[in-house]
């Protein structure tokens, strides 16, 4: 998976260590500069909910890489793709490429 895309989508059913969970959101790539402090950047990431109300935030690349090693298991995909975000923060201007 590169870098900016989305390849599971929120609503997506997930089996992670024994645990039914679903992808609850998804925060894209993006960075905020506050003037006088350093410029915070951050990568693509997933929100996960689970059924008895933990949750966390990981990222994409990591959460591809649990489930091709069957670490995390897909149950259902998801109808909402990333054109709906569940955060405050804007997205980064998207690179373009040289190649």
């Amino acid at each position: 998976m590169k870098e900016g895309e989305i390849k599971y989508k929120i609503g997506t059913l997930v089996i992670d260590s024994g645990r039914l969970g679903v992808i609850a959101a998804y925060y894209p790539r993006g960075s905020v500069d506050f003037g006088n402090a350093k410029q915070i950047n951050w990568r693509d990431n997933y929100h996960l909910y689970f059924l008895k109300g933990k949750s966390y935030i990981m990222g994409a690349v990591a959460f591809e890489r649990l489930v091709n090693k069957g670490t995390i298991r897909i149950i259902a995909e998801g109808i909402v793709g990333h054109e709906v975000y569940t955060t405050l923060l804007p997205p980064s201007p998207q690179k373009k490429s040289t190649t």
